[in-house]
């Protein structure tokens, strides 16, 4: 409507603006301009164009989980050996692709309990890739279906063919949408041997040191003899009595069985329970054994905890004897009578289960980068969820020195990492030099991501520990280095995150020409330290003056920490650039570590966040609870900076620096508690240390600090149902009546520490009750937290394990729901026993993607054009142009006509006077007499101009020429 309305509104003003203009350019320049006006709208409007895809990606989901690989035969080869299913699989898509054209491409997910992409889509060459990744338990069909639906292009057809078993240990199959073609290949195989330990049943509560009953569960589809074996974390229990060894023996007969087995519980707080059947060898060379074909599904697990208080993890990078920097933490702990275990960071529990044993975790002066993968999510978990508590302390590395600013755990604490703005830090510049060569596009195994996109990503993370003030700058290099970010203050993450991400592989390797760009970028700014971090995954052109850059580098001051990432990376060069410009020399085998080493690689180029020297504490508080009675404290050597929380009023801070800064501060988290002590327990505390205020200090705050020991008002009993489990939570009070009305929030953490939230509900006296969706193998933690009239109870926690062989369970495959899910997509059953191929690239039936094409560009180019014309038609004459060249062409006609008659007349005349004379004979009696005139004016019949038509002619086209 206002596209329209400007269109009326321009012909109208302008029709009379241009009135001096003759109306037919009057015309074309207005009919110029309203086209102008509706190209603008159009491209401003976000016009598309709908253009049909012509090629056809097909990619290939070839299931290797554990079910197929155990109990499916395809043969062995010419050479003895047994054929696989990624042989098969590549086999027949090469036999049934002779309809492929030249734009199709192929591509290859690979899925257990993981899909993992094999091979994005290709026009050549997928085929001759193998598939090989690490196993994971499961079979996890719906994710790979996922996967290979995300890497087709937006630009193209698409058909999935699986080959699977279709045993598939994730819900959702009948979800699959429609819209993609899905060919199945049905992996068949009915299993006629086979023993299955289905559960172990234990008590999920228990005493320490109480006797307990485990119910084993044993099914076998024919007799079978072997031993029973039950461990408890890792130890194993003596089932045998008095007899050799600790194994029971078993003899199985066809159908299920259960043992009960009675055992008692050690000292340990969480036991981690395994049953383990293990037949009869009969010829263990060929893989035969006594009633059994898979040994992949002859455990199970289970979970039993006890209620214990007063287990402390220490957790600090140096434990060795004459650095244990611990020691007088572990000795004042130690005398509290409570179990200390301490650990390195590499030896941090895995998982929230094993953290949960412990009721207090202290992290001594320990970088972030030094804990595994995943700590942070744990820690958070088990702070707010389970109710532990963490206390952080101090040291060179440690907090905001140890690169803790930006994680998870910095929302928890009871300080700001950031120094405050009031305080000069010592200004640090750093270049990053990434290597973007073509090798940087492979993917990390298990995932569709590059190297290229972890590296960048890693990049941009690190930038977070450093300040604001500091100077930044990104290089990016491949045959020659380009700046990706300028140099500068360190003040702009987001656009310096976008910057970085948005590079990409292609090219060769030149580390040289990076490093040159580098020294350039430093050579420009000031700054008290400057540093390079080199990545690179393999060996550059000219290596010889590498030797040369990084000594010129080392006289300026620059020091370059290189990372070497992957099997083809120059671990030689690498290493002598960093030892030549006094860096620091990473060797990365696994990419998906390169977050952690590029933290560890920005955090030794900063200054440290740390003062040290002599300084009197100060008591604002002087009989605080998580401190005791302290007056005047002893001088403490120095201390991580930090900034006081003043505008949260659960946030205290009863000592402090004469200049205000934290030295104690601590808070509640949730259901947890958690503290900072910014100095530390070692060379800064040593008149700490000497004095009896060290012992009070520590024992008091760690008895603060230390899990609550309030009970449950319910337990949790937790009955499994294949993939998933019921939950069932019986509340009681004191006097053993039923609590009814609790809202009780159930949290399910997998190892990984991701968590499905649940609620329960009411379904009987006291009794509330939920059953979880399907939960991915391994050991998960649940945790229900009731609250009666909105006042949090104390959770009650329980452990369960879900088997990895449950994709084992079922002893015959599941064609029946491929068939299904090719009904479903219109795709097509194919059987690797169909001697006529299918064409795997036919169009038949297939879904022809539409793709929407922006056209502004197109639409803007012809506004250009348009608005051409509209200007010519106003600035340029056209019309006296064209009657010019009418009155030139008149003109000339008239010329050639006149010449022509002219010369028609000279040959007539000629004619005339080369022909003889004829005279009139008078033959009597006939007589001519000419008729008269009357009125003609005497002399008028001399040479009539009418005689001479072609004389009027030439004379009339000479005059007009003359004019």
């Amino acid at each position: 409507m206002l596209l329209a309305l400007a269109g009326v509104l321009s012909a109208v003003l302008g029709w009379r603006m241009m009135s001096g203009i003759p109306k037919s350019r009057r015309a074309l320049a207005l009919g110029a301009r309203a086209l102008l006006l509706v190209a603008l709208g159009l491209a401003m409007s976000g016009v598309y164009r709908v253009q049909e895809a012509d090629e056809l990606t097909l990619i290939g989901v070839v299931d290797v989980s554990g079910s197929v690989q155990s109990f499916a035969n395809f043969g062995n080869d010419e050479l003895g050996q047994r054929i696989d299913i990624d042989q098969v699989a590549r086999a027949t898509i090469a036999r049934m692709s002779d309809g492929k054209q030249d734009d199709d491409r192929i591509g290859l997910v690979a899925f257990d309990g993981q899909a993992a992409v094999v091979a994005v889509p290709s026009r050549a060459g997928v085929l001759d890739r193998t598939i090989a990744k690490p196993p994971i338990d499961g079979s996890d069909l719906i994710g790979a279906i996922s996967q290979a639906r995300a890497m087709v292009p937006a630009e193209s057809n698409a058909r999935l063919v699986v080959f699977s078993d279709g045993r598939s240990t994730t819900p959702g199959l009948d979800a699959v949408p429609g819209d993609v073609q899905i060919d199945v290949v049905p992996i068949r195989y009915d299993i006629a041997q086979e023993v299955i330990v289905e559960s172990i049943d234990v008590p999920t509560r228990a005493l320490p040191g109480a006797e307990i009953e485990a119910r084993v569960v044993i099914r076998s589809l024919a007799s079978s003899s072997g031993v029973l074996r039950i461990s408890d974390n890792g130890e194993p229990i003596d089932l045998n009595g008095g007899e050799p060894g600790t194994a029971m023996p078993v003899q199985l007969s066809p159908g299920q069985r259960v043992l009960l087995v009675p055992m008692t519980l050690s000292g340990a707080r969480v036991h981690r329970f395994e049953a383990q059947y293990i037949p009869d060898e009969v010829d263990a060379s060929r893989g035969l054994y006594s009633g059994d074909t898979s040994l992949q599904n002859n455990r199970a697990g289970g979970v039993t905890m006890t209620r214990s208080r007063g287990r402390v993890l220490i957790v600090s990078p140096r434990l060795e004897s004459g650095e244990r920097e611990s020691a007088e933490l572990e000795r004042v702990l130690d005398e509290e009578q409570w179990a200390i275990e301490p650990r390195l960071p590499s030896a941090f529990p895995q998982d929230l289960l094993d953290l949960e044993a412990f009721d207090l975790v202290v992290l001594v002066n320990t970088p972030r980068d030094a804990l595994p993968t995943g700590s942070e999510e744990l820690l958070v978990a088990y702070t707010q969820d389970l109710g532990g508590g963490l206390i952080f302390v101090g040291g060179r590395e440690a907090l905001g020195a140890g690169g803790w600013q930006g994680s998870e755990i910095e929302d928890i604490l009871p300080v700001k990492l950031d120094v405050p703005d009031d305080l000069v830090v010592p200004q640090v510049a750093v270049v990053v030099v990434l290597d973007s060569s073509g090798s940087m596009r492979r993917t990390i195994m298990g995932s569709s991501r590059s190297q290229q996109q972890i590296a960048n990503e890693s990049a941009a993370e690190a930038f977070e520990i450093l300040d604001e003030r500091d100077l930044i700058g990104v290089v990016a290099f491949s045959n020659n280095a380009r700046e990706v970010v300028p140099i500068g203050t360190n003040d702009r993450p987001e656009d310096t995150r976008a910057r970085i991400e948005s590079i990409s592989s292609g090219g060769g390797t030149n580390i040289g020409a990076g490093l040159r760009m580098a020294q350039e970028m430093l050579e420009s700014v000031e700054a008290n330290s400057k540093h390079i971090v080199l990545l690179s995954d393999g060996e550059s052109m000219n290596p010889e003056e590498l030797p040369v850059i990084a000594d010129q580098l080392g006289t300026l001051g620059i020091k370059v920490s290189t990372i070497a990432v992957g099997d083809d990376a120059d671990d030689k060069g690498m290493r002598d650039i960093a030892t030549r410009s006094k860096g620091v020399y990473y060797r990365v085998i696994n990419p998906s570590v390169l977050p952690r080493i590029f933290l560890k690689a920005i955090r030794v180029v900063r200054s440290p966040n740390i003062r040290e020297g002599q300084f009197s504490p100060v008591v604002l508080d002087g009989r605080n609870p998580a401190v005791g009675s302290i007056s005047a404290p002893p001088p403490l050597g120095g201390l991580v900076l930090t900034e006081r929380i003043d505008d949260d009023p659960r946030v205290l801070t009863p000592i402090v620096t004469p200049k205000g800064e934290p030295v104690l501060a601590y808070h509640q988290q949730e259901l947890g508690r958690v503290a900072v002590f910014t100095s530390d327990v070692g060379s800064w505390s040593s008149a700490w240390i000497a004095d009896p205020i060290f012992a009070r200090f520590w024992s008091t705050l760690g008895a603060w600090a230390m899990r609550a020991g309030d009970e449950s008002p319910g337990e949790l009993t937790i009955t499994r149902e294949g993939s998933s489990a019921i939950v069932e939570y019986d509340a009681i009070d004191e006097q053993g009546a039923p609590i009814d009305g609790l809202d009780i929030r159930l949290r399910a953490y997998d190892q990984s520490g991701t968590a499905q939230e649940l609620s329960l509900t009411q379904v009987g006296a006291g009794r509330y009750s939920v059953q979880t969706p399907a939960l991915s193998p391994g050991v998960h933690v649940l945790i229900a937290s009731p609250t009666l009239g909105g006042d949090a109870l104390a959770p009650s926690i329980a452990g369960l394990e879900i088997s990895g062989s449950s994709e084992y369970a079922h002893l015959d495959a599941n064609p029946q729901a491929l068939i299904e899910l090719a009904q479903r997509t219109g795709g097509r059953v194919i059987e690797l026993s169909d001697t006529l191929p299918t064409d795997l690239f036919s169009r038949e039936g297939l879904t022809v993607r539409r793709s929407l094409q922006p056209v502004w560009t197109t639409l803007i180019a012809i506004a250009f054009v348009l608005f051409l014309i509209d200007l010519a038609m106003r600035r340029v004459a056209f019309d006296r142009w064209v009657a010019q060249a009418r009155e030139d062409t008149i003109a000339a006609a008239r010329s050639v006509r006149g010449e022509q008659l002219q010369h028609a007349f000279a040959a007539r005349q000629q004619a005339r006077a080369s022909a003889p004379e004829v005279r009139d004979i008078d033959r009597s009696p006939m007589k001519r007499t000419a008729p008269v005139e009357e009125d003609e004016p005497a002399g008028t019949r001399d040479e009539p101009e009418s005689d001479n038509p072609l004389i009027a002619a030439k004379r009339r086209a000479r005059k007009q020429f003359d004019d």
